[in-house]
């Protein structure tokens, strides 16, 4: 096993454990209306010209702020919020 093959992700639960620890540091949800489309970041779906919960995160540091936005459909943020 080289260092290569050490750096591939085979478990997918890795990969939605890393979105929820993204998603816990969102300071707020709120229901938008989607005018350009977006990506919903639990089922890959696009949101377009219909409403969808824009949470929306700032990371602040050395230098300029970086606001990252997450799109959930409305089905999918309560599914969601109910796991959590």
């Amino acid at each position: 096993m080289g260092i290569l093959d050490s750096s591939v992700i085979t478990d997918t639960t890795a990969i939605v454990k890393s979105y929820y620890w993204h998603a816990q540091g969102v300071a707020n949800w709120q229901l938008k209306f989607a005018w350009l489309p977006h990506r919903c970041c639990l089922s890959d779906r696009f949101i377009w010209l219909k409403f969808a919960y824009r949470g929306r995160r700032f990371i602040t540091g050395p230098g300029e702020p970086i606001i990252k936005d997450y799109w959930h459909t409305t089905t999918e943020h309560l599914i969601w919020l109910l796991k959590r």
